[in-house]
């Protein structure tokens, strides 16, 4: 009974309905999703150095002098009596005052904001790239033992109504009919765990391609 509770446990953790038997039935999991186009991680950080960037460029601006442009023209005569316009121009540069060189430290501190975001972009976009590779190594090999598992649970179910047949003829004994149970029950468990490892391989597998649950 140990093992018929073990597996029932195990397909609880499924979602599934406990019988009290170890139902070799398989759940049927989806092929993976592919996700948004760009991982919503990823789409953070990007904006993120969009907006660091854009911090850098204001403050920088903000040193900048600035150049206003003047010009005036006027009609002018001569002592013959003639005339014309006449116009000149010029242009002026104002550099902004700081207090403390503040202006500076602003600066200086907007690139250091907008250097750690790029830092931040290229560690997510390397870690991203390690679970996507890492989430769908688990999940091949998941696949892989819940295939094994489950030819394993076939063939000691019918291993089990073999020895039920020949222990009802008389020509098995209630030991050899005790032990292919036991064996039923411990390729049940099995199955049923390797199933669970398929569900948690899709569910890491999916939350690399920024699969979202809306």
């Amino acid at each position: 009974w140990r093992a018929t509770a073990a597996c029932a446990e195990l397909r609880a953790l499924l979602r599934e309905d406990p019988s009290g038997t170890c139902d070799l039935a398989a759940p049927a999991w989806n092929e993976p999703l592919d996700g948004p186009g760009s991982h919503p991680a990823l789409d953070a950080a990007q904006a993120a150095l969009a907006s660091a960037r854009a911090t850098t460029v204001g403050t920088t601006s903000a040193l900048a002098p600035t150049v206003t442009a003047s010009g005036t023209a006027a009609w002018y005569a001569t002592d013959g009596g003639s005339g014309g316009f006449g116009w000149n121009a010029g242009a002026e540069a104002t550099v902004p005052l700081f207090g403390s060189g503040s202006g500076y430290a602003d600066v200086a501190s907007a690139r250091a904001n907008a250097t750690t975001a790029e830092l931040a972009l290229e560690e997510q976009e390397r870690s991203l790239r390690v679970a996507l590779a890492t989430g769908e190594a688990r999940h091949t090999a998941a696949k892989s033992t819940l295939e094994a598992r489950r030819a394993a649970a076939e063939a000691a179910e019918e291993a089990l109504v073999l020895i039920e047949e020949r222990y009802r003829a008389g020509t098995a004994s209630l030991v050899e009919w005790m032990d292919a149970r036991q064996a039923r029950d411990t390729a049940a468990i099995a199955l049923a765990a390797a199933e669970a490892e398929v569900g948690t391989a899709l569910a890491e597998l999916e939350a690399a391609r920024g699969v979202t649950g809306e």
